[in-house]
């Protein structure tokens, strides 16, 4: 009998994996939101359109995008483990 139990977990279960592709498509809005959160932060921290609201947006944005978002993704796909 106790040979009988641990052959049992052994055993693949298929309707683990469908679930997974679903959560890949919500994090996709986040980096918009992202996106959007820092245009509106240049936009109080530089009071106006200028250069620096440019700089500001341009560097934080396509530098802290990429490195928050393999962060997220990261983290995601420790959760679906």
């Amino acid at each position: 009998m106790p040979h009988d139990d641990f052959q049992l977990p052994e055993q693949p279960r298929p309707y683990v994996q469908p679930p997974l592709p679903p959560k890949r498509h919500g994090t996709g809005w986040w980096i918009y939101g992202f996106f959007a959160a820092w245009i509106c932060l240049g936009a109080l921290i530089s009071n106006g359109w200028s250069i620096n609201f440019m700089v500001i947006t341009i560097v934080v944005t396509f530098v802290g995008t990429p490195l928050l978002g393999a962060a997220l993704f990261a983290a995601t796909k420790s959760d679906r483990r």
